[in-house]
């Protein structure tokens, strides 16, 4: 073959023609939000939209010009969420302050079979104001020697993310009956004022899941409630085809090198 043919087999090749069904997306997503202390998911949303607006400078003279610069201005996500707290909505716009009322005190009872000395058994039912609960007694080998166990002695209380733990000194090795006494929340209260405050910056990300649970995740690393106004429309009783939405518009803030969004595909790697 002549270097003129090698030359036009080369040239007249025809590109591959890639089609990848993985990477037509579909569906919805999750939509997430991290104060800190790990994502919490806003659950059952509609109309999820991610838009990116950018900037296109252009250079043009008599004679000549110049390829167009271009920069991202903006990076909004939107949606309408339908399962509404008001605890997570006032931490992401930063304007409300929550509290509990507490409820009416109760008593609760918790058995213990088996459990290892030094580690945390966290109970179950929670004091309204973070507080630990009040033991009322702690008994090992119920209905059988019935031998009370004494705090500091036999067992130390301590705090884990507003539920009281107990850490028992020797191993539980029969039954041991926990009696305490706790006051849950009756309602939570959200209180808002006309007070100008900073935005609140948090970290929110956005995750479709494929059919293969391949996942898009977009990322904003900071970013804000920027929505001006919160609307609840309530709905006549048989409109149960949605329910109740609040309309939540998050913006992305660039960090100090410039970053504002990422984007993670494990559904078209290549």
């Amino acid at each position: 073959m002549s270097i003129f043919n090698l030359y036009t087999t080369i040239k007249m090749a025809k590109p591959e023609v890639r089609f990848d069904d993985q990477s037509v997306r579909m569906g919805s997503v999750d939509f997430f939000v991290d104060f800190g202390d790990g994502y919490v998911n806003l659950g059952a949303l509609n109309d999820a939209k991610l838009n990116v607006s950018k900037k296109i400078s252009k250079m043009k003279w008599s004679n000549r010009e110049r390829a167009p610069r271009t920069r991202i201005t903006e990076v909004k996500f939107s949606a309408k969420i339908f399962q509404i707290d008001f605890g997570l909505l006032s931490k992401i716009d930063g304007l409300g302050e929550v509290t509990k009322v507490a409820g009416t005190k109760k008593t609760a009872t918790e058995v213990v079979e088996s459990f290892a000395a030094g580690e945390i058994y966290l109970l179950p039912f929670k004091n309204a104001d973070g507080q630990k609960v009040t033991i009322k007694t702690v008994t090992y080998d119920k209905d059988g020697a019935n031998t009370a166990w004494a705090a500091n002695t036999n067992y130390t209380l301590v705090s884990a993310n507003g539920q009281t733990g107990i850490i028992f000194k020797t191993a539980v090795d029969k039954k041991t009956e926990i009696v305490y006494e706790y006051t849950p929340s009756a309602a939570k209260k959200v209180v808002y004022t006309n007070i100008m405050k900073s935005q609140k910056l948090s970290k929110f990300k956005f995750v479709n899941t494929n059919e293969y649970g391949k996942n898009l995740t977009i990322e904003f690393p900071k970013g804000y409630q920027s929505g001006e106004s919160m609307e609840l429309a309530f709905l006549n009783d048989d409109e149960t085809e949605e329910g109740i939405g609040v309309e939540i518009e998050i913006t992305a803030f660039p960090l100090r090198d410039g970053q504002i969004i990422t984007i993670e595909d494990e559904q078209d790697p290549d």
